[in-house]
């Protein structure tokens, strides 16, 4: 069987809900999945054709006049293709973060520079923290949503969700301490020791994780984790365990 792309899998997967027209689809993406899987409506249509091709979906026109519309259904096909899917264990996210790879080069730019970059993030934190408690207003307001027998698995995205956004505002928070202190953007001999504090806690953390995974042991949720850098220009640095 051709293997499709994710966002492939996640229209089978709206379509495994009820037949969408390509605008819906596009729609319950940019409403929904957007947080997980940004796709321009372009990208979204094409896939949507392709299920079509693959005999995973197909298409019918619906409603009269000058602009009928291209409605989507899956076939049992493209259910087996989504329940194969599924039964793949999910990888950890892919992350591209536009601001975090100014803030790794900020000595190149100016203390300015990098605290406005960071408002910004603030800026976007602030807007998912709004978007999420619209959305749950909704959702309690209407018991459930608009699918409540879903409510269980849309609860675990939502909770993600609310946990990143908060995570990313929390950092953001803290750079901005971080940047306010700095002597313009060349060396901080005067900062040293506590930079260094943000390795030792990746490290410490690191090691409680591969000693209780080891032992098989409960690591409880870390109550505020410091911002671990990324690797250095020269190579050196840490990574989560």
């Amino acid at each position: 069987m051709t293997r499709l792309t994710t966002t492939g899998y996640a229209l089978l997967g709206l379509l495994a809900l009820h037949d969408w027209s390509a605008y819906e689809l596009t729609q319950q993406v940019q409403r929904v999945l957007r947080f997980v899987l940004p796709r321009a409506d372009s990208k979204l249509y094409a896939a949507a054709k392709r299920l079509v091709e693959l005999g995973l979906a197909t298409s019918r026109q619906d409603g009269v006049g000058a602009r009928p519309r291209t409605v989507y259904a899956i076939t049992p096909a493209g259910q087996a293709a989504l329940r194969a899917w599924l039964r793949e264990p999910g990888t950890g996210p892919t992350l591209e973060f536009d601001a975090a790879l100014k803030l790794f080069f900020a000595d190149s730019g100016t203390q300015d520079d990098a605290l406005a970059t960071i408002e910004s993030v603030l800026a976007w934190a602030d807007g998912m923290l709004a978007f999420g408690a619209a959305l749950g207003r909704e959702y309690v307001a209407t018991d459930g949503g608009p699918y409540p027998e879903r409510l269980h698995v849309n609860a675990l995205v939502n909770e993600f969700l609310i946990r990143h956004a908060t995570m990313v505002q929390q950092w953001a928070e803290w750079s901005r301490t971080q940047v306010l202190d700095w002597r313009g953007v060349g060396p901080q001999p005067h900062r040293h020791g506590q930079d260094l504090q943000t390795y030792v806690r990746s490290a410490a953390s690191t090691a409680m994780t591969q000693a209780t995974t080891r032992h098989g042991l409960h690591v409880p949720d870390h109550p505020r984790y410091g911002a671990g850098g990324p690797i250095d220009a020269r190579g050196h640095g840490s990574r989560r365990g």
